[in-house]
């Protein structure tokens, strides 16, 4: 690359579509195989599938893609608004007459191509099951959790030069008819209903019944009689010269030009070493790897929880359709809420217990019945399985305790296999980041771009967004993907969070309360901390031990004594020693740069919590204060 060249991760250019000199070297808009008045035709991948494909789809609509996002009005944006962009004077091609027919609505800010929605990038996330069962049961687990990721990595509040009412991309790709949400269900899992299904889906009948008599169950025939409705969009002539029973490709044609938020992918049958697979492709790319790395691997690990809990997050396809939509909105994770299935749980059928004769054998007249299972519950009402919740209740679990939360279930899970200390480290920094961007702590890649915005000395509050604020947007993004917010730098809203810098060393005090009464009493911080090389830790009392760990296996064991004397009785495993003073106690700066500690009480809940251990005798409640000092470092609380 050149020097003054940088790979970034946008969902989209901010001013894609101006008449600015943001492509190198400049071509013209208006060509053939677009025929957009905004974008030139070289802006596609130059291999024949593209440009082919978007001259079909214009060609078989009978007109361009028309996609018209609401703009986002401001104290100063025109009352009304028309798309000051749009050239109602065009003559080029016969396309042209769109605008003057209605096309470009008033409100709205308008785009012509499939550059402006397809082109979009994304975070896609591809899993391959070990059989078609499981394939089957992960496509269908995952589809209602689509929407909620949309929503937590929204990062596409501008189009074309223009904030607008949105925050994702996803509905300027649904333009086209081919790409949409979820329409089948495809696991044989008896938890299905048919209540869950579309009753509006079409499918090709004769082809459903061609499947069902070659062997296919009906779910599966169902599902691919679906995408078979379409005619592929692109056919290269040299596939027609004869059919290779060995390949895929007439398939592979038709399924790739089928965009949903799922895909199930069935192995290639000219490969040997690729199973079936599972495609989740609903979520927005973010501007940094940090991110990117902490939505790809949550999700992983969110399918096996899945699998290993055997979850079940049915709900109704068109209850997903709605969620989908509802994603778009401003600050969705924050504002709306999100349909979902209030017990994650299956239920587990009893065992018959066979009654016994006194000699131990089971007796004829319950012999029977020993073989006979129990009927089954009747089946509640669907509506009363899922309800509306915010994402945060999704994620972090309901503060009443109903729902569990991906992320706790996720934890048991871990918790439930071995997995090393560093390993844990680093997944505890990723779930975190979800985990705060639920609750709000963390703001979305979207929030974060129309804030910058905002405060921009050049934004006049009327909607645009300039060539002068993307210039130091873009820029801004670039050192963002460096720093990733470290010590106060670009992007901490959505990466650190609150933080604290300063160039001198400073105290933060927390009260400590010690019970003297008894040889051993844990005082116990009533936050979670997270503490960088080269911050300090004292107390007021003269002796203590102050110690990091868990009330059930250890994760994180970080163990030192303050001033001369006190040593816990509570001897967690792998504990590591630090330096230590008359008055502070100084992390080691050889280790990890960052270590979060969540706070629990002591009655063994199994948190992690950071305290400090006091030995004593009276019969008075003694207060103590313990204090943190930053070098050159920050700490977070929350």
């Amino acid at each position: 690359m050149a020097s003054n060249e940088y790979p970034i991760t946008l969902t989209t250019f901010p001013r894609l579509g101006t008449k600015d000199d943001y492509i190198q070297p400049y071509y013209p808009p208006s060509g053939a195989a677009l025929r957009s008045q905004f974008v030139p035709d070289e802006i596609a991948n130059p291999h024949i599938r593209f440009p082919t494909l978007a001259g079909n789809i214009r060609s078989r609509r009978g007109r361009k893609v028309e996609l018209n996002v609401p703009v986002f009005k401001d104290t100063n944006t025109p009352e009304p608004f028309n798309d000051p962009t749009v050239n109602y004077d065009l003559h080029n091609w016969p396309e042209d007459d769109d605008v003057r027919n209605g096309a470009a609505k008033e409100g709205h800010v308008y785009m012509d191509a499939m550059a402006f929605g397809m082109g979009s990038c994304c975070l896609q996330i591809t899993f391959q099951a070990k059989n078609m069962t499981e394939g089957r049961k992960l496509y269908d687990q995952l589809s209602p959790l689509g929407p909620i990721l949309l929503a937590l990595t929204a990062a596409t509040p501008i189009y074309k030069g223009f904030l607008v009412d949105t925050d994702v991309r996803w509905n300027q790709i649904g333009n086209a008819s081919r790409y949409a949400s979820n329409s089948t269900y495809l696991s044989q899992d008896p938890r299905l209903r048919k209540e869950y299904l579309d009753p509006d889906l079409i499918v090709d009948e004769e082809i459903k019944k061609r499947l069902i008599d070659g062997g296919m169950d009906e779910l599966l025939a169902t599902h691919f009689a679906h995408l078979f409705i379409r005619d592929p969009l692109v056919i290269f002539s040299e596939d027609l010269e004869e059919l290779d029973l060995n390949k895929a490709d007439h398939f592979e044609n038709l399924q790739s030009t089928n965009w949903q938020h799922m895909r199930f992918k069935p192995p290639p049958p000219e490969k040997d070493d690729i199973g079936w697979r599972v495609e989740f492709r609903s979520m927005e790319i973010q501007m940094t790897d940090f991110e990117n790395a902490a939505f790809s691997i949550f999700i992983v690990l969110v399918t096996r929880a899945i699998l290993s809990f055997d979850l079940n997050f049915y709900i109704p396809i068109q209850r997903t359709t709605e969620n989908m939509e509802t994603a778009h909105a401003r600050n969705a994770v924050l504002d709306r809420k999100f349909y979902f299935r209030k017990d994650p749980f299956s239920p587990r059928a009893r065992r018959p217990h066979p009654q016994s004769s006194t000699n131990g054998e089971v007796s004829s007249a319950t012999s029977s019945a020993v073989n006979t299972p129990p009927p089954s519950p009747p089946l509640k009402p669907v509506e009363s399985e899922y309800e509306l919740m915010t994402i945060s209740d999704i994620i972090n679990g309901s503060a009443d305790g109903s729902f569990p939360g991906l992320i706790p279930l996720v934890e048991s899970y871990l918790n439930s296999v071995n997995v090393d200390v560093e390993t844990r480290c680093f997944l505890a920094t990723y779930l975190d980041l979800i985990r705060k961007r639920a609750n709000g702590t963390l703001w979305t890649g979207a929030r974060w771009i129309r804030e910058y915005v905002a405060s921009h000395p050049a934004y006049k509050h009327d909607s645009v967004v300039s060539e002068e604020i993307c210039y130091d947007l873009v820029k801004a993004v670039e050192e963002m993907s460096v720093k990733e917010g470290k010590h106060g730098s670009v992007g901490w809203e959505l990466l650190r969070g609150k933080n604290t810098k300063s160039s001198t060393p400073t105290w933060f005090t927390t009260p400590l309360i010690f019970d003297l009464n008894g040889a051993h009493t844990a005082a116990i911080l009533p936050n979670s901390y997270t503490f960088t090389s080269g911050s300090q830790i004292r107390s007021s009392i003269s002796s203590c031990t102050f110690a990091i760990c868990s009330t059930k296996t250890p994760i994180v064991q970080k163990r030192g004594t303050i001033g001369g004397g006190g040593q816990s009785d509570i001897p967690p495993a792998r504990m590591q020693y630090f330096s230590k003073s008359a008055d502070d106690f100084a992390f080691n700066a050889a280790r990890k740069p960052c270590m979060t500690v969540m706070m629990a009480s002591s009655s063994g809940d199994g948190g992690e919590h950071i305290g400090v251990m006091g030995r004593g005798s009276g019969d008075n409640i003694v207060h103590h204060t313990l204090q943190i000092r930053l070098n050159n470092g920050y700490m977070t609380r929350g």
